[in-house]
């Protein structure tokens, strides 16, 4: 398995389970009374998970496709002979 399907199996499974985690903020929420949880619709929840999750796999994504590779160093070369 090459490091780039294994990175973006991990991208997938980050968003899986960001996917997860927003829905169980939209559908459960605290009672103030109670301090229990119950099931309470609220978007917001839901839709701030969402966002800082799928923020997250972007600012990943962006730091991978703009870093840069470092050139192998004359020691290294000279060791691969």
């Amino acid at each position: 398995m090459s490091n780039r399907s294994m990175i973006i199996g991990i991208m997938i499974a980050v968003a899986v389970w960001g996917g997860m985690l927003a829905l169980g903020a939209l559908l459960f929420g605290m009672d103030q009374e109670t301090g229990n949880i119950t099931y309470s619709v609220n978007i917001w929840r839901g839709l701030i998970v969402f966002t800082c999750v799928f923020a997250f796999l972007g600012m990943w994504i962006v730091a991978l496709a703009t870093q840069q590779r470092k050139p192998k160093s004359t020691e290294d070369h000279l060791e691969d002979k």
